[in-house]
């Protein structure tokens, strides 16, 4: 109950209460009869008050370090509460009775009435105890899946053929929601695992430092994101992909996310180069001749047909701007040319003569 909102725990709670009034006061096996309504319902809260004390204060404080004190202490508790009960219905017990009490005697008949209200309270106070009980092992399993996924770094899947595996959390590209379940594709020839519950468990169980969810049904590893540029995320090229993966950013705090990716990514960048890496590889852009930029740029867009000027700048390291202007001057040399719409097209090389044939004709000449 813990771990319910405080409303619903309090309805709930209430709601059982009234339960086991309206019970004692119907039937008349759960109590002696105590000859009207109100002292029904006084040792009703009598045994509410009791189950209620075992189930925040007796069983979490006494039960882990002093078990045979917390069953002797129960046992007692349960024993008053009887006679406090039975002491309650005794007028209406002994005139409603007579007939039995005079043939086996008022000690027999009130130790008999006594054991069977003794016997009510210990049953009903391992509600609580199995309550408890539960709680705990939910607490155990969930630190064990924390210390399994989180510290271990594994993910337990199945794979098309409902087969299990343990999945690295280094080998996930990105998770896609499905339904009730959740796609897990991997970095390996585009496969996925699937992993039953919902978006939002699966974020909180792989962590917010390690993934960001940038929609409703689309969960990132900060590892695989390249660049990000507020609207759209550019993902890592992997070996067997034709083109880079760009996925959009649709959430409400789209800004929000955009700066933690950003964030992330500088400080990803500091951590794997270090701090003089990163100052040597600044000072080499700021004086590397604006010719060799332009050529560094062509040659990728050579490698990487179809690429766009976000994925240049992150994988040359120049900055958008130095990207932009050098985009532009091979434009107007003719040396590449835009294909495609704005949102999804990219840039090519324009068919020239190999440079070979170049160098033979000059030699010609």
């Amino acid at each position: 109950m813990r771990h319910l909102p405080t409303v619903v725990s309090v309805l709930l709670n209430l709601l059982f209460c009234v339960a086991l009034l309206w019970l004692f006061t119907h039937y008349s096996y759960l109590r002696p009869y105590a000859g009207n309504t109100m002292r029904e319902i006084i040792a009703a809260l009598l045994l509410l008050i009791t189950l209620y004390a075992n189930y925040f204060l007796l069983y979490p404080k006494i039960h882990n370090n002093h078990f045979i004190l917390y069953w002797v202490l129960l046992v007692v508790i349960s024993l008053v509460t009887a006679c406090a009960d039975l002491a309650i219905a005794y007028p209406a017990i002994v005139k409603s009775n007579s007939f039995i009490i005079n043939e086996i005697g008022l000690i027999r008949f009130l130790t008999a009435h006594l054991f069977l209200i003794f016997g009510r309270n210990v049953a009903l106070h391992f509600f609580p105890f199995m309550l408890r009980e539960r709680q705990q092992l939910q607490e155990a399993l969930e630190k064990r899946e924390r210390i399994v996924y989180k510290e271990g770094q594994l993910i337990d899947v199945v794979d098309r053929q409902r087969v299990m595996h343990i999945l690295p959390k280094d080998q996930i590209y990105y998770c896609r929601q499905d339904g009730n379940y959740t796609r897990f594709y991997v970095t390996k020839d585009n496969y996925w695992y699937t992993r039953f519950g919902s978006m939002k468990y699966h974020e909180q169980l792989l962590g917010e430092e390690d993934f960001v969810r940038i929609s409703a049904s689309l969960l990132l590893p900060y590892r695989y994101i390249v660049a990000c540029n507020g609207n759209d995320v550019l993902m890592k090229r992997l070996y067997w992909m034709k083109d880079p993966l760009v996925l959009s950013i649709e959430s409400k705090d789209d800004n929000e996310i955009s700066e933690r990716i950003t964030r992330h990514l500088l400080a990803a960048k500091k951590t794997e180069n270090g701090k003089k890496t990163d100052q040597v590889q600044k000072k080499r852009n700021s004086i590397m001749p604006s010719q060799d930029k332009k050529d560094a740029v062509l040659h990728y867009i050579k490698e990487h047909s179809g690429c766009r000027s976000m994925e240049i700048s992150a994988q040359t390291h120049f900055s958008s701007s130095t990207v932009e202007r050098s985009i532009s001057e091979l434009k107007k040399q003719g040396l590449i040319e835009h294909t495609g719409s704005k949102k999804t097209g990219g840039y090519k090389a324009v068919n020239n003569p190999p440079e070979e044939n170049v160098e033979e004709a000059e030699q010609k000449e």
